[in-house]
C-alpha cells in the first residue's frame, strides 16, 4: 500500500520544487525592486512572500511523507543535507514575509524581505540534490 504512494508523492515532490523556485524568484524579484525603486510595500508583495511560503510548507510536508513512506530509509545524511536545510529554508521564509509587517518604514519593509528570503534561497538551492532527475518521468 504505501509504496503505491510512494510514486506519486515523488512526481509531485519533483515538480513542485520548480513552483517554489519560481515563487522565491518572484517573491525576492518584488522586494529587491522595491527597495531599490523606494516603492511602498504592497498588498501584491505580500501575496508573493504569501505564496512562497505556501509553497514551501507544502514541499516540506511532501517531503516529511517521502520520508516517512520510505521508512527512514534515506538515512542521517539525507536528513542532515536535505531536510533540516530546507525545514530551516522555511522558516527564513516565514521570517521574510513576517518581519516586514512590524516596520513602518517602506524601504525598511523591502530591506527585510530581501534579507530573509535572500537566506531562505541559498538554503533552498543548496539543499536541492541537483544529481536526482530534474524533472522526473521524462
Amino acid at each position: 500500500m504505501l509504496t503505491n504512494l510512494y510514486l506519486p508523492f515523488v512526481y509531485i515532490h519533483s515538480y513542485l520544487r520548480w513552483l517554489v523556485i519560481a515563487a522565491l524568484l518572484y517573491a525576492l524579484y518584488r522586494s529587491v525592486r522595491g527597495w531599490l525603486a523606494e516603492k511602498p510595500w504592497t498588498k501584491a508583495d505580500r501575496l508573493a512572500g504569501l505564496v512562497y511560503t505556501i509553497s514551501l510548507d507544502l514541499q516540506l510536508t511532501i517531503g516529511l511523507v517521502l520520508y516517512a513512506l520510505t521508512g527512514f530509509a534515506a538515512g542521517m545524511r539525507f536528513l542532515g543535507e536535505h531536510i533540516i536545510p530546507m525545514a530551516a529554508a522555511v522558516v527564513l521564509g516565514h521570517l521574510g514575509t513576517s518581519l516586514p509587517k512590524r516596520v513602518e518604514d517602506e524601504t525598511r519593509k523591502h530591506k527585510r524581505a530581501v534579507l530573509w528570503f535572500a537566506l531562505s534561497a541559498l538554503l533552498v538551492l543548496a539543499a536541492i540534490p541537483w544529481s536526482r532527475p530534474l524533472l522526473r518521468g521524462l
